[in-house]
């Protein structure tokens, strides 16, 4: 079966050899016997890996990605671990490079941000910063509904809190056809209570709460039908009168 050989003959015998010294003689010697990767990263060694090491790491990742030795991921992230001596925003630095390309949600990374950010926190504000934040990175990535984000948000904060969270009317039931649905916190429970509103339950005492505040509102009209005036934003100084 017929073949093929090559054969080198050494390069100093070459007259291309002659004369020449030092990095010139390695790169003509280079071009000689390689081609294709081999002699760019060949060239590469020469021209920078003793005296510049940073510029020739980085020429060698660009290298590795021209001929498909790594893809853009992980060239990217080479680059990052070249270019960012800093742990820290090398860190926060690969975070979006994840998030760049689809390693990783927004979600996930801002939540992971947050995580470094407060990584050695004791501070209790500091505890309550992280928290309220969190809290944003939920509401803003849709994770939370935003009444579900303005309760957690009011108990982070100590903060009383109570909203309407869902109403409807059925015609088939007349008058009597409208249902609403309230929400609160145990904060605004415990205002309702300073001001003189009771109940054995948080339920019981927001009721009476609200019976008060329905009851301070209605307006009869010539019909007879009670209507009730707003309620969401009741004054929080309101008291409850005196039953005796």
């Amino acid at each position: 079966m017929a073949g093929r050989f090559r054969y080198w003959i050494n390069f100093r015998f070459m007259p291309a050899s002659w004369g020449l010294v030092g990095d010139a003689y390695e790169e003509a010697k280079a071009h000689y016997y390689l081609d294709g990767i081999e002699l760019e990263k060949k060239l590469l060694e020469i021209r920078y890996k003793e005296e510049e090491p940073k510029t020739y790491a980085i020429k060698l990742n660009d290298i590795n990605l021209k001929y498909k030795n790594i893809d853009a991921y992980e060239h990217a992230t080479k680059l990052n671990e070249i270019e960012n001596e800093d742990l820290h925003e090398r860190t926060f630095k690969q975070i979006d490079l994840d998030v760049h390309y689809n390693k990783l949600s927004r979600y996930d990374a801002d939540v992971k941000k947050l995580e470094l950010k407060y990584a050695h926190t004791q501070d209790a504000e500091k505890n309550i910063e992280r928290e309220l934040e969190l809290l944003d990175i939920e509401y803003h990535n849709n994770v939370i509904t935003k009444t579900a984000y303005e309760k957690k948000k009011s108990i982070i904060k100590n903060e009383p809190w109570v909203a309407f969270i869902d109403s409807g009317y059925d015609p088939q039931e007349g008058i009597d056809g409208f249902r609403f649905e309230l929400d609160w916190n145990s904060q605004w429970v415990e205002l309702l209570k300073l001001h003189g509103f009771v109940g054995k339950t948080e339920s019981e005492v927001v009721e009476d709460w609200f019976i008060e505040v329905c009851r301070s509102n209605a307006q009869m009209n010539e019909t007879g039908i009670t209507v009730l005036g707003p309620t969401t934003n009741y004054p929080l100084d309101f008291e409850r009168p005196n039953k005796g």
